[in-house]
């Protein structure tokens, strides 16, 4: 996190610094540049200065500052390297000192873009427009956001309702994949744009029209992202799972039979019902090559055709379904009579 200090030296610069361009420098010169107390100036800074967790935006260095004697002559040239270094070089002015920054400076915003100033009123403007906006939702930038999209699966909550089993993929090509309740997958579209400063997400979805349309992003947090469209409010969440197969084991399974025969009937879907599956899912096969090929699968209510029963459960990622783990359930029925 960037420290406060240098940007309370972007204060002290302003206050004291003013851009000579080599001329002969009268009083009403440096009047007109310096900083007066409670000036509209001097409040701006001082409240993004005094915003410890401020961070968007900083100089690109290395940057000079130009020193004038009693008689505004040039005296000294200072190259500063850096935030640590420009606080410290501060630190040492004082109102007798008369100084300025040599123009053309670049800014670099939150999301990598460079603006390049030429005057302090120019500086002044940029931090107008960006410092004012940055606890707010325009502090959540086009690129932040697409990054924010594709790092993990989103888990998707419309109005207050959170479908079960549910999570969009938003893919690098701009493809975006929606495994829905569990069972159900969905392709479309999404793209990213900025607006008069606002962005905004369009997603496209055969057959999920309630997701549908271009979204304005109202909030955005480390793990959470808000959306708006007219009287829809869309909330992705972001769900990292490291590894979406550590719940997974291979289980082996003894039950009694009441009747003899030693056929019993079992719900597969038990067997995994406390692994999350959102970022998976789960087929059930006879055979090892089946479950390899993704081939032949059961249905969750199964009857047991030999004893011992062994089913292979492939579980395979929804983002990239040839990454997979294979696991046996092996089922064992005895006769209880």
């Amino acid at each position: 996190m960037k420290i406060k200090q240098p940007l309370f030296g972007i204060l002290l610069v302003f206050g004291l610094f003013f851009n000579c361009q080599n001329e002969t420098i009268n009083s009403v010169d440096q009047q007109s540049e310096t900083l007066e107390y409670n000036s509209t100036l001097f409040n701006l800074i001082s409240t993004i200065a005094l915003d410890e967790d401020i961070n968007c935006m900083d100089f690109e260095y290395p940057l000079t500052v130009s020193i004038y004697d009693a008689d505004f002559q040039l005296a000294d040239i200072v190259t500063i390297d850096n935030d640590d270094a420009l606080y410290l070089f501060l630190q040492t002015l004082d109102t007798s000192i008369v100084a300025s920054l040599n123009f053309p400076i670049t800014m670099v915003l939150p999301d990598e873009q460079q603006i390049v100033v030429n005057s302090n009123q120019a500086l002044q403007s940029i931090i107008t427009l960006e410092g004012s906006s940055c606890d707010s939702v325009n502090s959540c930038t086009q690129t932040a956001i697409a990054n924010y999209l594709m790092d993990c699966n989103q888990l998707p909550t419309i109005n207050g309702l959170s479908p079960n089993l549910t999570h969009f993929n938003f893919q690098e090509d701009n493809n975006i994949t929606v495994l829905y309740e569990g069972d159900m997958l969905f392709n479309g579209a999404w793209d990213i744009s900025t607006i008069d400063g606002n962005v905004y997400v369009l997603i496209t979805i055969s057959g999920l029209d309630n997701y549908n349309g271009q979204w304005e992003v109202v909030q955005c947090e480390s793990e959470q992202l808000v959306l708006e469209q007219e009287d829809l409010e869309l909330i992705l969440t972001q769900n990292c799972s490291s590894n979406p197969f550590s719940c997974f084991e291979d289980i082996n399974l003894t039950i009694c039979d009441a009747d003899g025969d030693l056929i019993e009937t079992f719900n597969l879907d038990e067997f995994y019902q406390d692994c999350d599956q959102s970022n998976v899912g789960i087929s059930y096969h006879i055979s090892y090559d089946d479950a390899v090929n993704n081939a032949n699968s059961l249905t969750s209510t199964f009857t047991n055709v030999t004893n011992p029963q062994t089913i292979y459960v492939r579980v395979a990622q929804y983002s990239n379904p040839d990454i997979y783990q294979i696991f046996t359930i092996v089922i064992t029925v005895e006769d209880c009579t």
